[in-house]
């Protein structure tokens, strides 16, 4: 019995997802394809601000050591990492995103139904740009020599203080195609993504308490809607732009 059922029968209802990853990418993946109902791809790309945690860097490590990941044809598939870069324009210019396995690739086919989902990301120092490079080594990044050593370095990160995560924020740009070449984009902006978690889940929290959602597992767009970005603090969603 999945998730889903064991939820649904208990009559408890669940959000599993509640932060940064992945509540605005996803309510922006289920307006993009309300706006194109036969969408067939779904592209979706974060850039987070002001730096990570140590607890964040290392899960980060952890899940290149995997690899890459796309959703195709309603599959979740290995691909080689950074195989698909581009620039995008989260809204203050473009930035150069390369292709890396983001949670989405789960939530967004099941918010969205889209069956073709890439999720990319803007990386630090050119990273973008060389993260290919590293694909044929990421395996040796799961062995426990690297993975002791990299988790004792993502230790020793500060992480961002006060003044940095008032100082900095994150963004979102997501692009739906339809299988007749027309396209819908559109992205969020966010106040820091410690920020917008630590709201963001308190906020859900509201939502479960009052009975608002049904029993079971939902993503958070399923759960609370596409509008629920509305309630959180310092998040603006930009006009569709159809094409």
């Amino acid at each position: 019995m999945g998730l889903q059922s064991r939820a649904h029968e208990a009559g408890v209802a669940m959000v599993p997802a509640g932060g940064f990853d992945v509540v605005p990418s996803d309510c922006l993946a289920r307006r993009l394809h309300n706006a194109l109902p036969d969408a067939s791809e779904l592209e979706l790309a974060v850039r987070i601000d002001g730096g990570v945690s140590p607890g964040t860097a290392r899960s980060a490590v952890r899940s290149l050591s995997s690899g890459g990941y796309a959703r195709v044809d309603g599959e979740l598939r290995k691909a080689r990492l950074g195989a698909k870069r581009m620039r995008v324009d989260f809204g203050d210019g473009e930035h150069p995103v390369a292709s890396v396995p983001l949670a989405d690739l789960v939530t967004a086919y099941h918010s969205t139904g889209i069956g073709n989902i890439s999720t990319y990301a803007a990386l630090p120092g050119g990273l973008s740009e060389i993260i290919g490079m590293l694909s044929p080594i990421t395996g040796l990044l799961g062995s426990w020599p690297a993975r002791a050593l990299l988790d004792l370095a993502g230790s020793l990160l500060p992480g961002p203080g006060e003044l940095s995560r008032q100082g900095s924020g994150g963004a979102i740009w997501g692009r739906v195609r339809s299988p007749d070449g027309r396209c819908a984009t559109a992205t969020v902006s966010t106040p820091n993504a410690y920020e917008l978690t630590a709201d963001a889940v308190v906020a859900a929290v509201g939502w479960l308490r009052r009975g608002r959602v049904a029993p079971g597992s939902h993503t958070p767009s399923a759960a609370f809607g596409v509008d629920f970005l509305r309630h959180l603090d310092g998040v603006v969603t930009s006009e569709m732009r159809l094409s």
